[in-house]
């Protein structure tokens, strides 16, 4: 039961075997983390559509006219753009667009249409 193994020569390129583990978990680590950052940026990113989503919802049920407006809150901007359809003379398409603030990324649009 005594069974030892003796290893008699080095083996050729162990050398490099040390650092290369060392290479592999810290990738590993750094790849884990990317991760992790990633999917908290994100959810803040879903919390903020959530919360303009809401707030666009709001807007649609009062808001009847046909004109171009821009909403400005603390996080986000609603900008509304009315176009005539080419569909009819009395039909206009409505672009509900939702804006971060800080880097003015797209978060979320709607269209529609509407009968005049």
């Amino acid at each position: 039961m005594g069974l030892k193994l003796k290893i008699q020569s080095k083996i050729k390129g162990g050398i490099l075997l040390e650092p290369l583990v060392a290479i592999v978990i810290i990738s590993g680590v750094l790849t884990y983390a990317t991760f992790t950052m990633n999917n908290i940026f994100m959810g803040k990113n879903s919390y903020l559509k959530f919360k303009g989503l809401i707030q666009l919802e709001k807007l649609i049920a009062t808001n009847n006219d046909f004109e171009n407006e821009h909403y400005n809150y603390n996080t986000y901007t609603i900008t509304k753009s009315v176009v005539p359809s080419s569909l009819a003379y009395d039909i206009v398409e409505i672009t509900w667009e939702i804006k971060e603030q800080k880097t003015n990324r797209i978060i979320g649009t709607i269209k529609e249409l509407k009968r005049k």
